[in-house]
């Protein structure tokens, strides 16, 4: 049975848009409540430190314990607030995953968690004219603690100094936690701190990414009354861009010891972006699973990794192919990779190779419609790149590519980086 949707977007004024995903298909409503910012060098690290604070406490609840225990009364209800990246991007995310169902007092508790979010966003905590000294500095520390151990995380470190070396120059590559060396500036002490917050709610548009079953005239009149701003000049979001330097083949490796190597191979496309899903499906091919052209070749027939897949990053359309290896097959592992590119783009993709590879992404979009946070996810990630469909339009879309598409997305792929982290080649 097919899910009915409902998606509609409504200007409430004062910057604020509440994007209405309808659906009756969860016990929950889940909301994201977004200040969209241009990823730059100079406040990537305030940005990621601002969401620690707000989370610490705020004018109406000034020590975190009773932060803590109003979030308790929503019944299991959660509140939190983060940074992340998304395109070139910076995201301030407040979100909520509250229970759908109303107290004795008939408040819906999707109504009282909107009020908490306004205290925590819009009324943090603020002394002697800046944020908290004490909280400041505690949050920091963990800030830079989060920072330095990026690298304990081997095969995501080396997913991530891919994208910077292969994206270097451009805003793409900041590391969306920021960087330990900045947390010393005195920039990020209380007072100019809170400053540059207050400037960053009176230019920023709010986006109310909502998805469940309340009242949407309720929901309106509830965001315009806690979140109204003075109106302001807003800064200007774009629509994520593709555009992207291009560069001569290059390797970089990094000196790691460690016993299991990691290699990471970053694809460009020629020319103008190509079809998103058409590149999804010739990524999906090469490597989305363990029925995938590499995984055949490189760990079955070679026995040359532990690991081995592909993915698109869709903000910069480009493939990024990860795997495990022993630094002694990094060569031969590399040759493998290069020799299944340029066989796909020379002999295309045979009808029943497509037809699994769609199978299997259909079968992983179709997934997200279960997990509430992942499908809110898809609507923020749409919002980003200025997309306007949904879901199900996205499957239908997968459904759509045909042969020719995938020859002619595949056609134009070129290796841009290789990234090695391990011990030197024998």
């Amino acid at each position: 049975m097919k899910e009915h949707i409902e998606i509609s977007v409504s200007g409430l004024g004062h910057g604020m848009n509440l994007h209405f995903i309808k659906s009756d298909k969860f016990k929950r409503n889940t909301m994201s409540i977004l200040m969209r910012r241009p990823l730059a060098r100079e406040t990537v690290t305030p940005n990621a430190l601002i969401p620690f604070l707000l989370g610490r406490g705020c004018e109406k609840y000034p020590e975190t314990p009773g932060l803590i225990r109003e979030k308790e009364r929503l019944y299991g209800g959660m509140i939190s607030v983060n940074s992340h990246k998304k395109g070139e991007e910076q995201l301030i995310e407040c979100y909520m995953d509250i229970v759908n169902n109303r107290t004795a007092q008939d408040r819906t508790l999707l109504a009282q968690g909107l009020e908490l979010a306004a205290s925590m966003l819009l009324n943090p905590l603020v002394r002697d004219g800046g944020f908290d000294a004490e909280y400041v500095n505690s949050e920091k520390s963990s800030l830079k603690t989060l920072i330095e151990s990026r690298i304990n995380n081997k095969s995501e470190y080396a997913k991530t100094r891919l994208i910077e070396i292969m994206c270097e120059g451009e805003p793409f590559a900041l590391y969306p936690l920021g960087y330990a060396e900045d947390l010393e500036s005195r920039g990020l002490e209380g007072k100019p701190l809170w400053e540059y917050y207050k400037d960053m709610l009176r230019t920023s548009h709010m986006d109310f990414m909502f998805m469940g079953a309340a009242d949407e005239e309720g929901l309106k009149s509830d965001i315009s009354e806690l979140f109204r701003r003075e109106t302001a000049d807003f800064i200007d979001i774009k629509p994520a861009s593709l555009a992207r330097r291009k560069h001569k083949a290059r390797r970089v490796h990094e000196h790691a010891d460690i016993a299991q190597g990691k290699l990471c191979v970053g694809l460009g496309a020629d020319g103008e972006p190509p079809d998103y899903y058409s590149l999804l499906m010739a990524s999906q091919v090469l490597g989305g699973d363990a029925g995938s052209r590499l995984f055949a070749s490189v760990r079955e027939k070679n026995s040359l990794c532990y690991y081995i897949n592909s993915f698109v990053v869709r903000s910069k359309d480009v493939i990024v192919i990860q795997s495990g290896v022993d630094a002694k097959n990094f060569d031969k592992t590399i040759e493998l990779i290069s020799a299944e590119v340029e066989t796909l783009k020379a002999k295309g993709v045979r009808d029943e190779e497509l037809s699994r590879a769609k199978s299997g992404m259909v079968k992983r979009f179709t997934k997200i419609k279960d997990e509430p946070a992942q499908m809110l996810d898809f609507y923020v990630s749409q919002l980003v790149m200025g997309a306007d469909y949904g879901l199900d339009e996205a499957i239908r879309r997968i459904g759509g590519v045909t042969a020719e598409d995938v020859c002619a997305a595949a056609s134009r792929l070129y290796i841009d980086t290789i990234y090695t982290y391990g011990r030197e080649n024998p």
